[in-house]
């Protein structure tokens, strides 16, 4: 043990260092750690922060709670700053928490809080919080809450295996404003981000089904500024944010449409197999669009919201059989069938024709508030059949060259469903 009085400590290498911390009184612990008290950090001589007391570790290996040194600089866009200064705390070996802080002449200063947690087996994850605050007024005499400018980032990400069929995966960011991560981000790919993903997924598996539920968002970090732009075209959009609120699917995995015993023979009937998925969606679009109004093309002052919910089910059969002993030939159908709460029929004038806006020339809709089914659907058949063949070539070592050629053949169908099917007309396309 050592006890040291009136000291300095750095790891600047410079003989006068640009940082440093210094304490009246000091204790080393050799291999174990460093108290000393109080403790006065200095930036070119100037004091900036006090402590009544503090440990820095002062052994290597392991996860060791203490104190982060800084890292000081200069650049153009910054000034003068000192980055880095923090605290590691290692609350025990499945979790830890990190602050640190940025001291900028140009811009303020920052703090950054990361959180990181696992369980082996289990989950792991973390949560990253960013506080950027830039004084606005230099002039400290003026300082009050006009002249400071705060910022914020969020950010959570989790990962858990509930058990071996569930899994629970969140990618989750909050931005107070779209322009943060450009002004302040340290990190050259952060601030060159255009857009900001977050989601949040959920899957169960059984024997023959498969359940998945998934929430997304995608914000455009850019939409903003380019309302500065003014429009070129009636209804030209900017789209800030789409989000899928929610995607549910569940999948039915293929399975022989009659089960065969398993000691007995498989029959022609045993090998064909059908699969189904349902999908449930609703999309919502958050957007500015262009408007005439005052006789002048003008972005609206108020965003938005577009939702548009749907269902999707799909059916899919195939077989497949061997005929002559060498031909494979496989009989496929697909059937889907799409639901929607609500859809839009063009307004016709007197001749048939399609209304369209006086203004704009775009065909003008109607939105009828009425649930539609659509059915499509399309067969497939295809046979195929492998040809082996030996060469009688002697090259060196070789006496032959083994090839196989693999010749198929496929025959599509899918419906024109434009035009009347099985002499009925559907009703899918307005003419």
């Amino acid at each position: 043990i050592y006890y040291v009085k009136t000291s300095l400590f750095t790891t600047c290498e410079l003989d006068n260092p640009h940082f440093y911390f210094e304490s009246n009184k000091m204790k080393m612990i050799q291999g174990d750690k460093v108290v000393a008290r109080p403790v006065v950090l200095y930036l070119l001589d100037v004091p900036l922060l006090a402590l009544p007391y503090a440990v820095f570790p002062n052994k290597g290996g392991g996860r060791r709670s203490g104190w982060i040194m800084p890292g000081y600089g200069e650049s153009s866009r910054d000034g003068q700053y000192l980055k880095g200064l923090g605290y590691f705390w290692a609350i025990n070996d499945y979790m830890d928490e990190t602050t640190t802080m940025n001291l900028f002449d140009r811009k303020g200063f920052q703090f950054h809080h990361r959180f990181r947690y696992t369980a082996r087996y289990k989950y792991r994850g973390n949560v990253r919080v960013s506080q950027f605050t830039t004084v606005l007024d230099k002039n400290l005499a003026n300082q009050s809450r006009e002249n400071i400018a705060t910022k914020w980032f969020v950010e959570w990400n989790h990962s858990q295996t509930i058990d071996p069929t569930q899994h629970l995966n969140v990618s989750a960011k909050y931005i107070s404003d779209p322009q943060t991560l450009r002004n302040y981000a340290i990190r050259r790919t952060e601030r060159l981000k255009q857009q900001m993903l977050s989601s949040a997924s959920y899957s169960k598996n059984w024997q023959n089904l498969t359940l998945a539920l998934a929430v997304r968002e995608t914000y455009d970090l850019n939409a903003a500024a380019r309302l500065l732009v003014p429009p070129v075209s009636l209804g030209q959009k900017i789209e800030e944010r789409t989000r899928t609120l929610p995607n549910i699917s569940l999948s039915k995995k293929q399975q022989a449409l009659i089960e065969g015993d398993v000691n007995a023979r498989e029959r022609w009937y045993n090998k064909i197999y059908w699969s189904a998925n349902s999908n449930i969606n609703n999309r919502q679009n958050i957007y500015w669009e262009a408007d005439s109004s005052a006789d002048s093309l003008a972005w609206q002052p108020k965003q938005i919201t577009l939702n548009r919910f749907f269902i999707k089910n799909s059916y899919r059969t195939n077989a497949s059989q061997k005929f002559f002993k060498y031909f494979a030939v496989n009989l496929a159908a697909n059937i889907s069938q799409g639901i929607v709460p609500e859809y839009r029929r063009a307004f016709l004038d007197s001749t048939g024709a399609f209304e369209t806006d006086s203004t704009s020339g775009q065909v003008v809709f109607e939105k009828l508030g009425k649930t539609a089914i659509r059915h499509t659907g399309n067969m497939s058949l295809s046979a195929q059949t492998n040809i082996y063949g030996l060469i009688p070539v002697r090259i060196g070592k070789y006496r032959a060259i083994r090839h196989v050629i693999k010749p198929s053949i496929t025959f599509s169908y899918s419906p024109d469903f434009s035009k009347e099917f099985l002499g009925n007309d559907l009703g899918y396309f307005q003419k």
